[in-house]
């Protein structure tokens, strides 16, 4: 089964030399449990860090929204102390303006247009039904899974839901009828620093009609 990132659905863990860790199965909480051996090791001045890291799941709010989660660590066993802190994610929307390339007042939207979205790693994004975004994945250009691709509607608009800041590719694969696809992918930029908390960028797209003629050497 292929999964986010090219890699296993779950990402567990480990037990180590010093601590064991059981509740690891994916969900909510876990424990660490430091050995005997480590514990006769430790003086009430050292330090011990836990780090780890948490995706933001389906159903976070985008377009600039936070989206707030808290940790609370417990530790100790007798009179065990309770420490509670908070982290804020902000995810973005990027949306497709797709329009007459021929129509200076950019108003002819274009219906139709397929768009896929890549990361700067070349991984491309699926996402879910309602728009949403769902991981990236591994990229193959003869072989796009319909959860990755995006098509404009009769405004000629399709959106992006929930991705990070960064730098990305729109990659048009589908042109709408009558119309030249594109030959480049469209960059764009996602910076909070330009954008704020509270955006959803636009990329308007011309498509061009007509024969395009192959170039020829000389």
């Amino acid at each position: 089964k292929e999964t986010p990132d090219g890699g296993s659905e779950k990402t567990l863990i480990p037990s180590g030399t010093d601590y064991t860790v059981t509740g690891n199965d994916g969900g909510e909480q876990f424990v660490i449990t430091l050995t005997e051996g480590y514990l006769n090791t430790i003086t009430k001045d050292t330090t011990i860090v836990v780090t780890y890291t948490a995706k933001v799941g389906a159903g976070a709010a985008t377009g600039g929204a936070a989206n707030v989660n808290t940790a609370t660590l417990k530790y100790g066993t007798e009179d065990a102390t309770t420490v509670t802190d908070t982290a804020t994610t902000y995810l973005w929307d990027i949306t497709i303006d797709k329009y007459d390339g021929s129509d200076t007042t950019k108003a002819t939207k274009l219906a139709g247009a397929q768009f896929i979205l890549l990361n700067s790693e070349n991984k491309v994004a699926k996402f879910n039904q309602d728009g949403t975004f769902n991981g990236w994945f591994n990229y193959a250009a003869n072989n796009i899974a319909p959860e990755s691709i995006l098509t404009t509607d009769a405004n000629g608009a399709l959106t992006f839901k929930g991705v990070d800041s960064g730098s990305y590719n729109l990659v048009e694969v589908q042109a709408p009828t009558g119309y030249n696809k594109l030959a480049n992918a469209v960059p764009v930029t996602v910076n909070p620093a330009v954008e704020g908390t509270n955006s959803s960028i636009t990329e308007q797209i011309a498509n061009n009609a007509g024969v395009e003629l192959p170039s020829t050497g000389g």
